[in-house]
Formats: C-alpha cells, structure tokens, sequence
C-alpha cells in the first residue's frame, strides 16, 4: 500500500494523495471575442515530484518518482461551462480550485468575466494498493537526490529508494493493482503508443514482458 511521506491534498480534488497529475485547459477567446468551443490552450499543468512510501509485510521502501511511468486512476474531470446553440455560459471554478490556480499564478477571470476551463486530474492516493517494479537502490547518494529539499523528522531513516535507473528493465513504473493488472496495464499502453509511432510502447511493452518473467 502506499503511504505519505509527504502531506498533500491533490490540487481539483481535494483528496490526500501521494502522486498526481493535474491541468487546466481553456477554451480559446480570440481577440474579437468570438469562442472557439472546440479549441484549447493549457492553462495550467502540474505533477507532484514528492517521494512516497510503498509498504508491505516486508517494510517499507521510499519511491523516488521522477522520470517514472505512472498509470493513474482519473481522480477529477469537469469544466466550469456550459456550451449552448451559439453561446457558452461559464461560472468561476469552485473555491479549492481557484485556490490552485491562484498559488500557481494562473488566471480563470472575475467573477464578471470567468475564462472557461476544463479541469482533469489523476491520481495515487494515499493507503491504495499498488504494484511497482524499478531501480532498488541503497546508495547514499540516490537517497540524498530522492530526499532534495526536504525537512526529516529526527530520527527518520532511509536505506533504500525505489527509482528509475538506466535502461528499459530499471524503468520505474507504478500502477494501482497488482502484478496481473500491471501487465495487462502495461500492454495495453504499449500496444497504443506502438500504434501511433512512439518508441514508447516498446518500452511499455519491454516492461510488461519483464514483469511477466519475474
């Protein structure tokens, strides 16, 4: 399960999480103030970069999240507009959402004058069961870069890390679920990524092939 190492509320929700990922998109107002309804621009985007916890019957192992490869739950999907026939009518975010948006600078108008926004946010909570499979490592200096900026309660310690080495198999990649959901998780985003181009569905697909061998 996984467990806070730091406290978080994720930034739409509101809900304590250990990682998310979350963005605002507007639509697009040209300059005439005519309404583009089916173009938008990213307002706002944002990922933790919080190490967590993932704890079993063997103890616990801090996670390092950077360059990792998460596949999240959808944790919040909403706009603050309604489209009609020629028009669209927007009302102002809800309070927690301005409030994200306000410590990150971004603008979403006056009360007189809101910006549409669709919001999106996905998500790890916190307590959620959860496979990962990546880089273990003891080195001091992996944990030093892991724990970067961060105040530790006297007494903590760390000895090991969970994070994305060198190469496809020390790839960290962290899932809600188990073993099984996470090669059939990984599959199915590889072969999506294969169909489109991307070099990353070989990786994905790398992965699942190495979980599936363990």
């Amino acid at each position: 399960k996984t467990v806070a190492f730091v406290d978080f509320n994720a930034p739409f929700s509101g809900e304590p999480v250990v990682y998310c990922e979350a963005k605002a998109d507007q639509m697009v107002i040209t300059d005439d103030l005519k309404v583009h309804s089916n173009s938008f621009t990213t307002a706002y985007e944002a990922k933790t970069s919080y190490p967590f916890f993932i704890e079993d019957a063997s103890g616990r192992i801090l996670v390092y999240p950077k360059d990792a490869f998460f596949d999240l739950e959808r944790t919040f999907d909403s706009e603050n507009f309604k489209q009609g026939i020629g028009h669209v009518k927007v009302s102002l975010p809800d309070k927690i959402i301005r409030d994200s948006l306000d410590a990150a600078s971004v603008l979403y108008g006056t009360p007189d004058t809101p910006y549409p926004l669709r919001f999106s946010e996905e998500s790890l909570a916190v307590d959620a069961d959860v496979f990962a499979i990546g880089l273990c490592s003891n080195k001091p200096d992996d944990i030093r870069k892991a724990l970067a900026d961060l105040e530790l309660e006297p007494g903590t310690r760390i000895d090991r890390v969970l994070m994305s080495g060198a190469g496809v198999k020390q790839k960290l990649y962290v899932t809600p679920g188990n073993r099984d959901s996470a090669i059939r998780s990984l599959s199915r985003y590889g072969y999506l990524f294969l169909t489109i181009g991307s070099t990353i569905g070989v990786i994905l697909c790398c992965l699942s092939v190495v979980i599936w061998c363990l």
